[in-house]
């Protein structure tokens, strides 16, 4: 009679845990309950007077399934980084990636973090493959080919190559998009390399991870843009005032020239007297 006071009691339990964790909206939580569920039912069915092979069997199966999820969500969800990883991660992708993916993403990068050793590192080839370039610190500079040959120099780190990149894994994207540029960093600049096609197979992969690269892409093509438009509404304000600046000595020019012709037409008159 006791036992099966005490079975009663772990029965009561085992569902108890089954509502509250349907009553999860995280999924962690939810598969942890359901491993305590699990895991009691395969008590309460195997401490029967006559033990219930099948129902235990099946519990044991389902209780390896939940804690399989919640081991890989825990490892998924819970991931450290190292003080470079860090560093990287809160200068740069802080706003658009969660951790676990910026761990996969790092992950994916070729070679790691490097430090270009030369006067000029070629990082990445016009017409080649259209790879994502993270600036870390440093300079580099960006040779456009077309339509007129041009260098634009790049101080503040970020990401470059962002362009043929987007080109080549956008909804139109594939294989023949290259990049659009030469790019060079300095000696001593820190830099980190991925692979189009490494990270064009993650995004197909993981879908919050295509996301959180796509907004993160877009927002540097938008701080570009912005910064490209300022610096030319700088420009055309200079230019303007100079033009003004031209006009007001032009026509100071043109007085002046105005009042020698008068004197000079006056003192070739002749004298009334």
């Amino acid at each position: 009679m006791a036992v099966d006071n005490r079975l009663s009691k772990l029965s009561h339990f085992s569902n108890m845990c089954c509502f509250f964790g349907l009553a999860q909206s995280d999924i962690l939580a939810l598969q942890s309950f359901m491993v305590v569920n699990s895991a009691t039912n395969v008590m309460f069915n195997f401490l029967q007077q006559k033990p219930l092979l099948v129902p235990s069997s099946y519990s044991i199966i389902f209780t390896l399934l939940s804690s399989s999820v919640v081991v890989k969500i825990i490892s998924e969800r819970y991931v450290s980084l190292s003080a470079e990883e860090h560093e990287i991660y809160e200068a740069h992708f802080a706003e658009t990636f969660d951790r676990p993916r910026f761990k996969k993403l790092m992950a994916l990068a070729s070679d790691g973090v490097q430090v270009a050793e030369e006067e000029s590192t070629r990082v990445l080839h016009k017409d080649g493959a259209a790879n994502l370039i993270l600036l870390l610190d440093g300079s580099c500079s960006i040779k456009f080919h077309a339509p007129h040959e041009r260098a634009v120099v790049k101080i503040k780190p970020g990401l470059v190559g962002e362009v043929g990149f987007s080109n080549a894994t956008g909804p139109r994207g594939g294989e023949g998009f290259h990049a659009i540029a030469d790019i060079d960093v300095t000696k001593g600049s820190r830099y980190v390399r991925w692979s189009v096609d490494a990270l064009r197979k993650a995004k197909e992969e993981d879908d919050q991870f295509r996301r959180a690269l796509n907004v993160t892409v877009g927002l540097t093509l938008s701080s570009k843009l912005r910064t490209a438009w300022l610096e030319g509404a700088e420009r055309i304000e200079g230019l303007e005032r100079e033009n003004g600046q031209l006009r007001q000595r032009l026509t100071a020019l043109e007085a002046k020239a105005d009042d020698v012709a008068l004197r000079s037409a006056l003192q070739q008159q002749p004298s009334l007297g």
